[in-house]
């Protein structure tokens, strides 16, 4: 007679979970596993070498997570996303993109013709250009997901009119960074209204590097992290903005991608079990939100927004991605 398999992943997994050996046996025989062989059964998955290499991963895992919840704790002494005025590139590159920390810079864009915009200055701009979109969003509860799926071209000046013409909020058509507006050539013209100088944005990767949004009140970018750290700059219109340290690691929980499996809207409870910062972006106020940050961010106006990739410094990372591994390997052992 032996135990089945099951139980033998069983034993392997309360092991490595820290349970004792006695805690191991008493479980067995409390399921009517006889005294006897459920010794045997644990000292033969002791014995296992795919078990040592489990344990030693599961040391490490241990090991990983501790530092993980201490920074996570550590985050949680503030709600607060600073706000900074007059802020050196030195300085921010120092405290906030080494430390991987949001802030709201003030006054950062003043004198870029870019910070009048509005929508009529954006269909004066562009006039009957042409403009890609995500429609028919609200129809889809993965549309950003899924956003080339919902990519539509339209006028620019269609659009001003289709956002203009809402009636309180949309969440079913937006322009947004995933549409790449500020890659085609004939949009260039919008970068004479940007003034990069003595920024901490490189203008030689402007392009690839820069994103355009806008669209009705009421649109909502779920939550999710990027990849990269952000510049994001609201030039027109609020946003709510709900931010969330990447050590919180209970957003991994049912993730999929780089997309949360819940809204902080629907689960306001969760959210803030989840060390939330929450905040309105007013018009002239730019925002850097540090690689790994998740964030959910809903119009609440009429919205036109920038943000840029494009730092001086590196702002390459590898792929963070919930639920996914990149497998290594240790030299195998000399014969």
């Amino acid at each position: 007679m032996d135990v089945s398999a099951r139980w033998r992943v069983w034993i392997a997994e309360n092991l490595l979970r820290g349970a004792t050996g006695d805690m191991i046996v008493e479980g067995l025989v409390s399921q009517g596993v006889p005294a006897k062989l459920a010794e045997r059964a644990l000292a033969e998955t002791i014995r296992e070498p795919s078990y040592a290499a489990a344990r030693e991963t599961a040391l490490e895992l241990r090991q990983l997570k501790q530092m993980v919840h201490l920074q996570r704790d550590l985050s949680r002494h503030t709600s607060i996303v600073e706000r900074r005025r007059d802020l050196s590139v030195e300085d921010f590159y120092r405290s906030y993109y080494a430390m991987n920390t949001p802030v709201i810079l003030e006054g950062f864009f003043d004198d870029w013709p870019a910070r009048a915009w509005t929508p009529a200055r954006l269909a004066e701009l562009l006039g009957d250009t042409e403009v890609a979109i995500t429609d028919g969003r609200e129809a889809d509860p993965d549309y950003d997901m899924r956003a080339a799926e919902h990519t539509r071209p339209t006028a620019m000046r269609e659009l001003v009119d289709r956002v203009l013409a809402v009636d309180g909020e949309s969440n079913d058509f937006y322009l947004v960074a995933n549409n790449r507006n500020l890659e085609r050539d004939t949009l260039s013209l919008l970068f004479d209204e940007m003034r990069f100088g003595e920024t901490m944005l490189s203008e030689e990767k402007r392009v690839g590097g820069s994103a355009l949004w806008f669209g009705p009140a009421g649109t909502v970018t779920p939550l999710h992290h990027d990849t990269s750290n952000i510049l994001f700059l609201q030039v027109y219109g609020r946003k709510r903005y709900r931010m969330y340290s990447p050590f919180e690691m209970d957003l991994l929980r049912d993730a999929r991608s780089m997309y949360a499996g819940f809204s902080p809207e629907d689960d306001p409870e969760r959210a803030d079990r989840c060390g939330e910062r929450s905040f309105v972006l007013d018009p002239g106020d730019t925002l850097f939100i540090p690689v790994g940050w998740w964030h959910h961010v809903r119009a609440l106006d009429v919205a036109i927004s920038l943000a840029f990739t494009c730092f001086t410094k590196r702002n390459a990372y590898d792929w963070y991605r919930p639920r996914s591994a990149r497998l290594g390997h240790k030299t195998p052992p000399r014969k």
